[in-house]
């Protein structure tokens, strides 16, 4: 009883301390969002918004075993290194694989008014694999969205047409075929 006592006791401890650090942490961010605005280019699907002067970003993904109810970190899922521009959107994002080699990287321009210009995807070997172009209208709308092969022949094409209010009346659609 005296040893269950010491541990619930040690663990409220490790509770109420990681409770504190959490609460100074929270008070901490909350603050910062006030003053820093929030990165743009930002949308992995796993994390929140980045605020304030980011320049880059790594995830590492592990894989985790349970071995007797202790959690072992058994090596290397996936690692994403994001770099971001002054504008806070992303520039450019590597991926590696589970032996840290590199699996393609993807690098993105942006107008002068933030939008999405080129996206284009690496391999690992440096080469072309595709790209996309993009095309905005004076009220920021896109109007052309353009899909290329590596050899540099389109793949696709999407043509956008838009009302006065900017809601898309109309969408056309090309292939290579």
């Amino acid at each position: 009883f005296l040893r269950t006592f010491v541990e619930i006791s040690k663990t409220r401890k490790k509770t109420i301390l990681f409770v504190v650090l959490l609460s100074l942490l929270t008070v901490s961010v909350s603050a910062q969002k006030a003053k820093a605005p929030v990165r743009q280019g930002w949308s992995n699907g796993i994390n929140g918004s980045l605020y304030g002067d980011v320049e880059s970003v790594t995830i590492i993904e592990y894989k985790l075993t349970d071995k007797f109810g202790e959690i072992i970190k058994d090596g290397i899922k996936d690692k994403e290194v994001y770099k971001f521009n002054q504008q806070g959107d992303v520039v450019e994002e590597v991926d590696y694989k589970r032996d840290g080699s590199l699996s393609y990287k993807e690098l993105y321009k942006y107008d002068s008014q933030g939008n999405e210009i080129e996206w284009a995807r690496y391999n690992s070997d440096g080469s072309l694999n595709d790209k996309y172009l993009y095309k905005y209208n004076s009220k920021g709308n896109i109007i052309e969205e353009a899909e290329y092969n590596s050899d540099g022949s389109l793949r696709e094409k999407y043509l956008y047409k838009y009302d006065s209010q900017g809601n898309k009346i109309e969408r056309a659609y090309y292939n290579s075929n």
